[in-house]
Parts: structure tokens; sequence; C-alpha cells
């Protein structure tokens, strides 16, 4: 009878607990258990914040579990299960509800799991989408399209198509300075994104000045794990590419270990934080970087430590083909070819 009290109380009690939440902690919660992989806590804490907002008919703050709909999914079964998963809450919102700050706010969500995923053309056409809704929203602001902006630069980047993303980051750049309201963290992200137009526009020089000038404004910003490690190791991470080409190599090694400390500790203190996926992607982005610059140095055997350990990483945290993985194993095959280990070579 005591267990059975017991069981009664805390059933009664914890939807209390749940519902007293703000939409930030919610989010946070299915985060951590989805880091953490307790998908039984992940699942259980996702259906209970959903059916809340479904049964108070908030679309809104729905929207904003939709990338984690794909994490669980990619947990449960797959990454293909996990974009399933993400439609599927697209569709259903879809139908609930015709705000287009709504819809907005959902395909804007949905961008993260399709990075993630590697599916770089979704997550721009999710962007394009968000952007076309935002310009219905009769009180939006300039910051509201500029955010987006952003995003579609930074995507278009990653897609190896320059000029579209430099259009992008400078139309982004116009709606952050007509609005009286950007904010710090948008002001911060136009600088890195200006850094890396010139970097691919191989203007070294102006390169490193916009990202140093990234990392002075950090300063400004708050004091948090985002800011003081995540951040700053991005920034690093693109300065030690800098010193790389420009042929300061021991600074650039400086740089990216650094930036992979950075990025660990960020690992360790934002369990609940949706960008330590990205965080995980820098290290491997990073400890690529620094195999790169070892072999640049002519050592070679310590590029192909570094490239065999991330692709050892790369095949934990990735699904078997993932294009991650097998950027890795070119890296390694080549490494093996400097070393004239040309059997080994032809097999990565």
């Amino acid at each position: 009878m005591i267990k059975a009290a017991i069981i009664v109380l805390v059933w009664i009690f914890l939807p209390l607990y749940l519902f007293g939440q703000t939409v930030d902690e919610r989010l946070a919660e299915v985060q951590k258990a989805v880091n953490e992989d307790k998908l039984d806590s992940a699942v259980f804490f996702f259906d209970s914040h959903t059916k809340y907002y479904i049964e108070n008919a908030d679309y809104l703050n729905l929207s904003y579990f939709v990338p984690l709909a794909g994490f669980i999914g990619n947990k449960q079964k797959d990454m293909q299960y996990g974009m399933d998963r993400v439609q599927y809450w697209l569709d259903f919102i879809g139908k609930k509800s015709q705000d287009p700050r709504v819809l907005r706010q959902a395909h804007l969500e949905s961008h993260r799991y399709y990075m993630f995923a590697g599916k770089m053309q979704m997550a721009y056409d999710a962007n394009q989408r968000a952007l076309d809704l935002t310009y219905k929203i009769p009180d939006h602001t300039p910051s509201e399209w500029a955010i987006i902006e952003r995003n579609l630069g930074v995507i278009a980047t990653r897609m190896d198509n320059l000029e579209t993303a430099r259009n992008h980051t400078l139309k982004a750049l116009e709606g952050f300075d007509i609005d009286p309201n950007t904010s710090s963290e948008s002001r911060f992200n136009i600088l890195n994104d200006l850094g890396v137009s010139y970097w691919f526009a191989s203007i070294w020089d102006s390169a490193e000045y916009y990202w140093k000038e990234g990392i002075a404004y950090l300063e400004q910003m708050e004091d948090n794990p985002t800011n003081r490690l995540y951040r700053r190791a991005m920034i690093e991470g693109n300065l030690a590419a800098v010193y790389d080409v420009k042929g300061k190599l021991d600074e650039s090694v400086k740089m990216v270990k650094s930036s992979i400390v950075s990025n660990k500790a960020f690992i360790q203190q934002a369990i609940d934080d949706p960008r330590r996926d990205r965080a995980m992607l820098s290290i491997f982005y990073s400890s690529m970087n620094l195999g790169i610059t070892y072999k640049s140095m002519g050592n070679y055997l310590q590029a192909l430590h570094i490239h065999e350990h991330t692709l050892k990483e790369k095949e934990k945290y990735f699904p078997k083909g993932h294009p991650e993985i097998t950027e890795s194993l070119i890296m390694v095959g080549q490494v093996h070819g400097f070393l004239m280990n040309y059997e080994e070579a032809k097999k990565y």
C-alpha cells in the first residue's frame, strides 16, 4: 500500500512540475536527456511537453521541438527516421496553424536537424521557406529576416556557392544595421561571417581582421560558456586556418589546439545546450585542420595519428556513409600517400 501511495503521489506532482516550466527549460530538459543517451527520459519529456502545447493550442512554442523530434528519432533508429519525424511535426503544425510566425519558426527550427544530418540543400530550402513566411508577418522586424539571411549565407558557404553566400551575408548586415534592437549575438555572428567571406575570397588580412574583431567583441558580451568557450573556439579555429596559409604554422597549431580545448570544455559544461552538436563538429574540423597543418610541416606521422583518431571518433558519432566519415577516409589515405604507404592509401 505504501508503494502504491508513493506512485500515485509522484504521478500527481510530476505533471505540475513539468507544466510550471518555461519553454527554454523544457527544451533544455529534452536536449539534456538526448545528449546523455537517456532515450526513455527524452521520449517521456518530449511527449509530455508537446502534449501540453498541443492541448493549449500553443503551436509557436510547439515548433521549437521540431528538431528534437529528429534527434530522438535518430537515437531510436537512424538518421532517416529522424528526418521522417521532423517532417511529421512540420506537417502536423502546418495542419493546425496558418499563422506565418508559427510556420516560420517551425521551418527555421527544422534546419538544425538537416544541418546535423548533412542535408545542406534541405537546410537551405527550410530557411528560404522561413524567409518567405517572415515577410508575411505584418509586424516583422529587420533582424528577423536578417537572421535568416545570415543562415542562408552560412549554408551556401558550406555548399561552395560563394557568391550566393556573400550576397546573403551582405543582406544580413543591412538588416542588422537598420534594426536598433539587433542582439549582440547577431553582431558577433556577422563579424565572423565577414571573416568567412574574405577567407573564401583569399583576402587573408581582412579575414584575420574581422575574426580578431569578433574575439574582441566577445569581451563585451555576457560571460557564459557559449561566449567564453564555444564562440571563442569557433574564431580560434578560423584564425588557425589564416595562420596556416600565411605560413605561421606554430601560431596555427597553437590556435587550433586552443580551439579544441575550449570546445571540449563547452561540451562538458553545456550538456543541455543545442550547440553541443556543433561544438562536436567543430572539434572534428579542428582536428582535421591540425592534421593538415602537421602535414604542411612535414610531420606526416603526427598528421596520420591525428587523422586516424578523428576518423575513429567520427565513426562513433555519425552513421556509416556520412560525408564527414568520407572526408576523413580521404585525409587518412592522403597522408599514407605522402608516407609512400601506397597499398594502405588505396584502401582508404
